[in-house]
């Protein structure tokens, strides 16, 4: 049954105070966050002083002359740095200023000659690696590979099946619009035809992958490109739901609340709303271009009624992006090819050197995938759609501790477990903030496991055992960050060390027992 609740009082801020166990529960979680953001707010004050993006304000968010009658996002979402602004990416805030310099920014005492011998020797150490490793082994990429007819199968299976499931998330967009402006009282068949979506979305992309069998490459691709459209589509449905309930609880005295498209009010001001193409509240915003602009077009998986947008799209910009891109791509290649395949394929006999071989190879190929993803390839989507909200990561590197590693290192996929599983958990079923913080790891690692099983097709729940490990490693490290931030920054360093290793021998060797090669072509 829906839950109705009574308007008791409007805050200072215009949000909606209710008796409702939902609504009131969700203050005492929003409270919980204020610390964070007000200290987010002073890095956001700090900011605007800063160099920005050139934005076009009729298409950002939350004008000041907003009608009160309709709401823009849920209460219980957090505010602050949690709501899409204009922002640059870290990488380039500083480097706007005319006045930064770099080495003055790493540098923090006198020891500029070792800091400079360092720097030397990593330099030096790689490039030895590398000449050492093609003279004694040969060159041992493989071009071809990237040439053979079983890889375009698998590419245009991949690009069928990827239009396919877009396609098929249209349904959560027939669900709202059915049922969070006509029949709102059939809460169960709603519930159903929701979770029916999503378990036919795994379900059908699973089947049809383990009977194609592409490489794995091309499957973790899918298995990827499903994750991030089953989250839109569960972000899309909830956060509607709950701006049905706060809606339907602020016109409770209507004489047909239920029908909350009948609404006169609310009618009137969302067709003065469209033609002035502002912000489009609930139930208004249940339209279909705002629909595809989330689910196909913006680079976040939360959705809101409104993001802001620039008002230009730097061609160059978009073009060195993109040749770092084919860059990085040469580069994690060679790394597979000479240094990680051999140590894979070629055991030495020792699980211990062969973590110390795989090392240096997987973090390398990893912070370029990082940098080639997060970096280069949303900022160049962003570019390309006009989305303004560029802050994909945070400062991560500098983490001190694993729970702001994960909550720095991938901001959008954080975005979506803060407000949908540890806000929501802890404002609609009353669970603690550690059991919520639990909840979270328990979906990821979930989730991580779905897609390297779908990758290797094989199920030994290696990355499921690694995430829901991190939970006391969490605890750990919290105490080695209280007695120095250094210390505990080299420990978040040194399990992503040896991290990727350890999963890099329990998938890619077992799967080599069964496949001839590990290559981009079928066998």
């Amino acid at each position: 049954v829906d839950m109705e609740v009574v308007q008791d009082s409007k805050a200072e801020d215009g949000s909606v105070r209710s008796n409702d166990p939902l609504v009131e529960s969700s203050s005492l979680v929003t409270d919980s966050l204020k610390k964070q953001d007000s200290i987010a707010s002073e890095s956001d004050s700090a900011q605007s002083s800063s160099p920005s993006l050139k934005t076009d304000s009729s298409q950002n968010p939350m004008p000041a002359n907003q009608s009160s009658s309709e709401l823009l996002r849920p209460s219980i979402y957090p505010s602050g740095p949690h709501v899409p602004v204009p922002r640059f990416s870290i990488l380039e805030e500083n480097l706007l200023d005319p006045d930064f310099q770099i080495m003055q920014e790493l540098k923090s005492h006198r020891m500029e000659g070792f800091y400079n011998l360092s720097l030397l020797l990593l330099c030096f150490s790689i490039g030895y690696n590398v000449v050492r490793n093609v003279r004694e082994n040969g060159l041992l990429v493989e071009f071809r590979s990237l040439l053979c007819y079983s890889l375009v199968e698998d590419i245009a299976f991949a690009v069928v099946l990827s239009l396919s499931v877009m396609l098929y998330s249209t349904s959560v967009y027939l669900i709202a619009k059915l049922f969070f402006t006509q029949c709102t009282a059939l809460v169960r068949t709603r519930t159903l035809c929701y979770v029916c979506v999503q378990l036919w979305l795994y379900i059908g992309v699973s089947i049809l992958v383990l009977v194609r069998e592409p490489t794995p490459f091309v499957g973790g691709y899918i298995a990827l490109h499903t994750v991030v459209f089953s989250l839109k589509i569960h972000s899309y449905y909830a956060t509607n739901l709950l701006m049905f309930l706060e809606t339907k609880a602020m016109h409770k005295t209507l004489p047909n609340p239920n029908n909350l498209a009948s609404i006169p009010a609310l009618k009137n001001e969302g067709a003065k709303q469209l033609n002035n193409d502002s912000v489009l509240g609930f139930p208004h915003n249940l339209t279909w271009s705002n629909f595809a602009f989330f689910m196909f077009v913006a680079p976040s998986l939360v959705y809101e009624t409104k993001y802001p947008r620039t008002s230009v799209v730097r061609v160059s910009y978009i073009a060195i992006y993109s040749a770092q891109i084919i860059a990085i791509v040469f580069i994690q290649y060679f790394l597979l090819s000479q240094f990680l395949i051999p140590t894979i394929t070629h055991p030495s006999g020792s699980f211990v050197f062969d973590v110390m071989r795989l090392a240096m190879p997987s973090i390398f190929i990893w912070l370029f995938g990082f940098y080639g993803f997060f970096h280069c390839g949303l900022n160049t989507w962003a570019e390309i759609t006009r989305f303004a909200d560029r802050q994909f990561y945070r400062e991560w590197f500098n983490a001190t501790t694993l729970d702001s590693f994960w909550n720095k290192w991938n901001v959008p996929v954080h975005e979506w477990c803060l407000r949908h599983i540890f806000v929501e958990s802890q404002a609609k079923y009353k669970v603690s903030k550690a059991n919520a913080a639990l909840a979270t790891f328990l979906l990821s690692a979930v989730l991580h496991e779905y897609i390297f099983a779908l990758a290797f097709r094989t199920l030994r729940p290696a990355m499921f055992a690694g995430m829901l490990a991190q939970v006391p490693f969490i605890y750990v490290l919290r105490k080695l960050g209280k007695h120095g931030e250094r210390r505990g920054n080299l420990v978040v360093w040194i399990n992503l060390f040896f991290g990727h290793p350890l999963i890099e021998i329990l998938y890619l060797r077992e799967y080599y027992e069964t496949h001839d090669r590990l290559s981009l072509c079928r066998a």
